[in-house]
């Protein structure tokens, strides 16, 4: 057999060279056994910046405050915003009560759930979770405010409108005009006695035995037009106490990147503290934090790691705001030109494609997420 010599002790210049590499160029760790190259481990300080994106992921996970969920005993939510006061999800039956019994701020903000009806609550195993005609009449007369109420649809806005029409106005019919086929105007000479000059009804004619006496019967157009004055002289409408805000589906990136955003991290580099530099033009100073300082990359390095823990059971900011429709809700004396400019508080509210889950996002006026809720 070969016999097999150990390999001849480098010199110190070699190990110097081998160790910490030369003038100028980085050192390559080798195995002392077999003299291959070790790939090196990067120090924090050599760690790669997140992109802009994981930046804001992690800034949301980590520097943004979860605003208290005040549970209502009757059923839903009422959660304190800086920029609109409470907001509340799901309106039962006297759910006022509920915010005055806790102490609490009667909301001018609500969300209509997407099934308005739910089947198993209540005594008898029904409850409309969109009562929302006392919220806004002590909205309106009590705290002299509309009320806002955040719908999932179209047809939800249209229904809601319907119902408050009739019990805010009085009946359809004795509001607003009959409409008539092109053959049935012009056919008549002479309105029916129910019906005045303006086309409205003043009665139904069903309603009253034929031989009751037609002087004694009521002007209802009259009697709700009576009420619908107010003191000073205007008539009512249902947009005097409510207000619609819709969820919108993000049509492109541009409409994303006005949406509120989480603060800004710390800068990834460490601070200088002596401010000297080496020949090479480094600075001293961070040299030394490199051995003793893990510095900004490590608590950077902690907060990823934190996201990556939480992702199972929590969305990213840019899942949210991209998988998220959202409704955009603006404080009632904010000015129209700091809405378009994006430069007024406001409460951005996501709703995730499963209909049943929401995330609120209370917004400054710098457009800087400060405070965020799922429920």
């Amino acid at each position: 057999a070969d016999t097999v010599y150990p390999p001849p002790r480098p010199s110190p210049a070699e190990i110097s060279s081998a160790s910490f590499g030369g003038p100028g160029s980085m050192a390559t760790p080798r195995n002392s056994n077999t003299g291959e190259s070790i790939e090196a481990i990067s120090s924090p300080l050599a760690m790669t910046s997140p992109s802009s994106e994981q930046q804001m992921d992690i800034a949301y996970e980590t520097l943004i405050p979860t605003l208290p969920i005040h549970k209502l005993p009757r059923g839903g939510v009422s959660i304190q915003t800086q920029a609109c006061g409470f907001v509340q999800f799901g309106i039962p039956p006297e759910t006022i009560k509920d915010s005055m019994k806790l102490g609490l701020e009667v909301p001018s903000v609500y969300i209509v759930p997407v099934d308005r009806f739910c089947r198993e609550m209540g005594p008898a195993l029904g409850v409309n979770l969109a009562e929302f005609e006392f919220p806004a009449y002590f909205n309106f007369f009590i705290q002299r405010r509309k009320c806002t109420l955040v719908v999932d649809s179209v047809d939800a806005e249209r229904n809601i409108r319907r119902v408050f029409s009739e019990t805010l106005l009085g009946p359809a019919q004795f509001r607003v005009p009959e409409k008539k086929s092109a053959e049935e105007s012009g056919v008549q000479e002479h309105s029916p006695a129910s019906v005045n000059a303006l086309g409205i009804k003043k009665y139904e004619e069903e309603d009253f035995s034929p031989d009751f006496p037609r002087d004694a019967i009521p002007d209802f157009y009259k009697e709700l037009q009576h009420f619908r004055i107010m003191p000073n002289g205007q008539e009512l409408v249902l947009e005097t106490l409510l207000k619609f805000r819709h969820f919108e589906s993000a049509p492109d990136s541009d409409f994303r990147d006005t949406l509120g955003s989480p603060p800004q991290l710390p800068p990834f580099s460490g601070a200088l503290k002596n401010g000297s530099k080496s020949n090479d033009g480094a600075d001293n100073s961070t040299r030394n934090e490199g051995a003793n300082d893990t510095s900004t990359s490590h608590t950077i390095a902690n907060r990823a790691s934190k996201v990556k823990k939480a992702a199972s059971k929590s969305l990213t900011y840019n899942q949210i705001r991209w998988i998220g429709d959202v409704a955009k809700i603006y404080p009632s004396d904010a000015p129209p030109d700091q809405i378009a400019a994006n430069k007024t508080k406001r409460v951005e509210i996501f709703k995730m494609p499963s209909g049943t889950d929401y995330i609120l996002h209370d917004i400054d006026e710098n457009n800087t997420i400060v405070g965020k809720v799922r429920f």
